[in-house]
């Protein structure tokens, strides 16, 4: 959690010369008190009432069905300011209608909701149908999503991810970074995370066309998510005892993921690495 150095100063004219701090902080804790008197605290969460009202209004409109309004309403109500929560309910619910749920069907779902993002969280995986290998590569994104120095490039997770699959050496232009193949993966992000993961385009790399851009960046939807992956539900699901045996094993397998595009055939004229002949595997030989 980042807390910004918070100092609000009297609340003169900026003519005057006055100066304005404000801090952003995105938790409670630890709490900071004011220094001036003329303070004030805006907490979003007891502002955001009309902000989660629009957006639900616009997920779910009454045209879908009349019956909503009641079951939209009580949703509102439900999120009690939190936007995320109301996010992922109502994306939720308006699935469930597409899929042609009645109106008594859409209330028992959206009572079953846990009301506490954590729970949410566990809820989604809980209800997911995930076969092995797709826990394999929650894992795999989990780790290189939480323990990267900064937020990965869908390219550079593409590439990342497809190192990390192989035991011989590589060439770089084999690997596959086409538009379709960045797209995959991004439906593919989507589907393992239950959509906690997501790639965000940059306002300046958006495509014209709406396809992926190689420089869209992989990330959690919001820093709730990361608590709730290195809390002790999260590292259940991720098969971890402990948060720092997941941190060990993530950064463990970041850096043979880089000796093995160090040993990619682009470097072999100016880095010398071992001769591998088959079957003897990179992660052995850097062992």
């Amino acid at each position: 959690t980042e807390i910004y150095t918070l100092s609000l100063h009297d609340a003169l004219p900026i003519s005057s010369g006055a100066q304005l701090r404000i801090c952003w902080s995105s938790r409670y804790y630890p709490h900071i008190s004011l220094k001036s008197e003329h303070g004030l605290e805006l907490q979003l969460d007891k502002e955001n009432g009309l902000d989660i009202c629009r957006y639900v209004e616009d997920e779910i409109p009454i045209q879908a069905g009349t019956s909503l309004r009641s079951i939209r309403e009580e949703l509102i109500s439900r999120a009690n300011g939190v936007f995320l929560w109301a996010v992922l309910v109502s994306k939720r619910l308006l699935k469930a209608v597409d899929q042609g749920l009645d109106e008594r069907q859409l209330r028992k779902l959206l009572d079953s909701i846990p009301v506490k993002l954590d729970d949410l969280f566990d809820e989604i995986f809980k209800h997911a149908e995930a076969s092995m290998e797709q826990r394999q590569d929650l894992i795999r994104l989990s780790q290189w999503i939480f323990c990267s120095f900064r937020p990965l490039t869908i390219a550079e997770l593409c590439t990342a991810l497809s190192l990390q699959c192989v035991d011989m050496s590589i060439a770089f232009c084999d690997l596959d970074l086409s538009t379709n193949a960045l797209d995959r993966l991004r439906k593919r992000i989507t589907d393992i995370s239950g959509g906690l993961f997501e790639v965000v385009r940059a306002q300046e790399f958006v495509s014209r066309s709406g396809v992926v851009d190689e420089l869209a960046r992989v990330q959690v939807i919001h820093e709730s998510v990361r608590e709730f992956f290195l809390g002790s539900k999260g590292l259940k699901l991720l098969q971890m005892s402990s948060r720092d045996l997941f941190l060990t094993l993530g950064h463990r397998e970041l850096a043979l993921t880089c000796f093995k595009a160090l040993l990619a055939e682009e470097f072999s004229s100016v880095l010398p690495r071992p001769k591998l002949e088959s079957p003897e595997s990179v992660t052995e030989v850097l062992k």
